[in-house]
C-alpha cells in the first residue's frame, strides 16, 4: 500500500523536476504539486502511526522489532524526500 503511494508520488516530483522549464507544463504541475502536498499532508499522520507502532514493538522487544524498524525507517526517509 504504502510502497505503491510512495513510487508514485516520486514519479510526480520526478516529472515535476524534469518538466519544469515548459511554461505550458508549469500550470499543470502547479496544480499536481498542490494535490501532492495535499496528499502528502493526508499521509503524515500514517507514517507518524507507523513510527509509533514501531517504538511500541521496540519497547516491548517484540521479535521483529528491529526488522518493523529498518522499514519504517526506509518509510519516513522516502516520505521526507517527497514532502515539499
Amino acid at each position: 500500500m504504502y510502497l505503491s503511494w510512495f513510487t508514485d508520488s516520486e514519479s510526480i516530483v520526478q516529472c515535476e523536476v524534469e518538466a519544469s522549464f515548459a511554461v505550458f507544463v508549469t500550470c499543470d504541475l502547479t496544480i499536481v504539486i498542490q494535490l501532492l502536498q495535499e496528499d502528502t499532508a493526508r499521509h503524515k499522520e500514517k507514517v507518524q502511526s507507523l513510527s509509533d507502532t514501531a517504538d511500541l514493538f521496540t519497547q516491548q522487544r517484540h521479535f521483529m522489532a528491529s526488522e518493523l524498524n529498518d522499514r519504517t525507517k526506509r518509510i519516513s526517509e522516502r516520505y521526507l524526500r517527497i514532502s515539499l
